[in-house]
């Protein structure tokens, strides 16, 4: 007779079955809902910067509002989800799902007037509350939600919830690469912004799915004790304090490389994608669990020696080579070395540091603690190296700095756990201490070279605040003002010299070709020009007679537009343009050009020049369609517009051709070829409402301003304040 199984029997058999069926729900549904979120979080900030630039302009109250309040929102979702952990399972799903659920009712991200700047007198602070109002809660949301999701994790029986960190920065990581490439391409910031919202409540359906299949792994049910982690020790003070360093080292070397390399290699558009892409990387392969420190801590100390020694000797412009392959010639540039080597090195060190912390995590009932220390440690370190280091240090000695606690990490482990470049200890110890010394040596010795070689033939000046390090380099017939490697101007020194405008302002330049024209051939007097951008005031000059711009005598007037004050202290203090056509220089206006002109009368500028890009930093707002349609309310109907777009990775002749075109305006190419020692070649977009009678001139020391029309291209969509792509017009370094 055959056995019959009891209901009870088929229900002890069905429970493994039916917890493993949800566990493998929430394994599905958590990474998608992860994965979502983290997409959002990443895309959400250059959208609301996209927003933000054209209405409040650039300046450093602007920039470090943005910086503060996403850096305190995504810290105040990780205390979000920490506050929810110490809750009851159940109580923390309707929490959390009650606050998606109204979020997706009541979220939106707007765009246009809403976003106007009306507090003239304290933007950063009207700046400040909008961004409270209308991001901050799907911004502290979805940065609540990685956590979350692995504390829900753990509930339903999931061994490793720790690798759900992984996914999150594998959606950052998505995000990260998809922005520039995908969505800005090919969405208006109010399409943009309207697939965000949804995408938001995307994720509020995700959470929503979520917090039912946790429900029926009833959680309620679970006892304490019966979790692989109940016997976990709860870390003590040195171990969160771990936490906190490591994360901060990390966070900081990722600010301080980024800013090393776009001056010691090149100042390329975008290049801070590449060291911010490698450190989340890290962090996927750490939470992934692929983390090696027997591989790494070796690799990472070959690294630091190589891109310290080789680039030292070498120096980056002699690191390129040529090799012939398979019949096929490869050229690489020193650049293209330079930065794999420095990358590299940024990216085993910050590998190490996470693996560490990885190392120390606590048992998975710790893990919203944990997450919080990291998250305050990242803030931490980013704001050391923005907000604190520039009032620290005169150059940039935070990356010694940082890069010297990496290695002390390195050197510690390399003490505790034993791994090691050399099997001999105490070859190996030898071997660690002399090339951290050593390199670390060489690359402090390499930020601080200007103070090396300053002597009697050489002055250098240094200055630095939130914008980055500048100085000036005084020799015996000049003095340049430099803003990393881009030189903002230069000023011969000779009585009978010094108030010629030379650099890219020369008479031979488009910017004397246009006040030639001006002055002699229409014979304007009085004559004003307006200038977006100071630099050391060489269009001052302009405010001056004949001989200086073979111009005829008149009345002037050059006004200038700056965004750092401290442009304006170094022009007073190391030059003489200003100074020398004083009173012909009757203002100059601080913050951004184009907020502040949205807040003046028409200025009836004969001649407006927009020279206000300084190497990876480009002001899209200024490059509109709006930005030129509000150029034009301030030039005298026969007026002209000066883009100067000298720039050795953008090619942006084409975005102002075509926003001329859009509004009907005439455009003009001038290109100089200079020959002389004092001039620098140049490149300028002349717009105006009128065909320009100007030509082609050739001068006597052998150079050539050429003038022909502006390009445009009908491929590339004309930039406006809810549309602009960098990345269509980057140029091959």
């Amino acid at each position: 007779m055959a056995e019959v199984e009891s209901p009870e029997q088929a229900q002890t058999e069905l429970a493994p079955r039916t917890q493993s069926s949800t566990r493998g729900l929430v394994l599905v549904v958590g990474t998608a809902t992860i994965f979502a979120a983290a997409f959002l979080l990443f895309t959400l900030q250059p959208l609301v910067g996209k927003i933000v630039l054209p209405r409040f302009g650039g300046s450093a109250a602007v920039w470090s509002v943005c910086l503060v309040f996403f850096q305190t929102a995504l810290l105040a979702g990780y205390a979000l989800a920490y506050g929810l952990a110490k809750l009851r399972p159940k109580q923390q799903i309707a929490v959390y799902a009650a606050l998606w659920l109204l979020a997706a009712v009541l979220v939106s991200v707007p765009v246009g007037d809403v976003w106007r700047l009306t507090w003239f007198d304290n933007p950063a602070g009207e700046l400040l509350l909008k961004l409270v109002r209308f991001v901050a809660l799907p911004c502290v949301l979805v940065g609540s939600v990685s956590i979350l999701v692995q504390v829900w994790a753990r509930f339903s029986g999931v061994k490793d919830p720790y690798a759900f960190y992984a996914v999150s920065n594998i959606g950052s990581l998505g995000a990260l690469l998809a922005y520039p490439t995908l969505i800005e391409p090919n969405l208006s910031v109010p399409i943009s912004a309207g697939a965000w919202t949804w995408g938001f409540r995307f994720v509020a359906l995700l959470i929503a799915g979520l917090s039912l299949a946790v429900w029926m792994a009833r959680p309620g049910e679970a006892r304490e004790t019966d979790a692989a982690d109940a016997d976990a020790p709860a870390p003590g003070w040195g171990t969160t304090l771990a936490w906190m360093v490591l994360s901060a080292i990390g966070s900081g070397l990722l600010v301080s490389f980024t800013s090393r390399i776009t001056q010691d290699i090149a100042p390329i558009p975008m290049l801070w994608i590449i060291p911010l892409a490698l450190y989340l990387l890290t962090f996927i392969i750490c939470f992934g669990g692929m983390y090696r420190r027997d591989w790494i801590l070796p690799l990472a100390l070959i690294a630091f020696a190589l891109n310290t020694f080789v680039t030292l000797r070498y120096g980056w412009p002699d690191l390129g080579f040529e090799r012939k392959v398979l019949g096929y010639e490869i050229s690489v540039s020193g650049i293209t070395v330079g930065l794999v080597l420095a990358s590299s090195s940024f990216f085993l060190l910050v590998m190490l540091l996470h693996g560490e912390l990885y190392a120390l995590r606590p048992g998975a009932r710790f893990l919203s603690r944990y997450y919080l220390v990291i998250s305050a440690g990242g803030a931490a370190g980013g704001a050391f190296v923005s907000l604190a280091a520039p009032s620290l240090f005169k150059v940039q000695f935070e990356y010694p700095l940082l890069l010297a606690l990496a290695l002390a990490v390195l050197f510690a482990v390399t003490l505790v756990r034993g791994a090691r470049l050399l099997q001999n200890f105490w070859l190996n110890l030898i071997a660690t201490i002399g090339i951290i010394a050593t390199g670390l040596g060489f690359t402090t010795g390499r930020i601080a070279a200007p103070l090396a070689f300053e002597g009697k033939d050489t002055k250098i000046s240094y200055y630095r605040n939130i914008y980055g390090p500048m100085r000036v380099e005084a020799s015996a017939d000049r003095k340049s003002f430099l803003h990393g490697t881009t030189t903002h101007g230069t000023q011969l020194t000779e009585a009978n010299t010094a108030p010629r405008p030379i650099s890219y302002y020369s008479d031979q330049s488009a910017v004397g070709v246009v006040y030639r024209f001006l002055t002699e051939d229409e014979k304007r007097n009085p004559l004003r020009i307006g200038a977006i951008g100071l630099g050391v005031g060489t269009l001052a000059a302009y405010a001056r007679s004949a001989p200086y711009t073979d111009a005829a005598p008149g009345e002037r007037a050059v006004i200038f537009y700056e965004l750092d004050p401290e442009v304006a202290h170094i022009a007073r203090t190391h030059f003489t343009y200003l100074s020398q056509a004083e009173p012909n220089v009757p203002a100059i206006h601080f913050g951004d050009a184009r907020t502040t002109l949205e807040q003046q009368p028409p200025q009836e500028f004969d001649m407006l020049v927009v020279d206000a890009f300084t190497g990876d930093g480009i002001p899209i707002h200024l490059l509109t369609r709006e930005a030129l349609e509000l150029y034009l309310r301030h030039i005298k109907p026969e007026g002209t517009i000066l883009f100067h777009i000298s720039n050795r990775y953008l090619r942006l002749e084409a975005v102002v051709g075509n926003a001329a075109h859009a509004v009907g305006l005439e455009a003009l190419a001038i290109d100089h070829n200079a020959e002389s020692d004092d001039i620098d070649s140049s490149t300028y977009i002349v717009v105006s409402r009128r065909k320009l009678p100007l030509m082609t001139q050739k001068w006597e020391d052998g150079g050539e301003t050429k003038v022909g029309p502006a390009i445009r291209d009908s491929s590339l969509r004309v930039w406006t304040d809810d549309y602009s792509n960098l990345f269509s017009v980057l140029a091959s370094p």
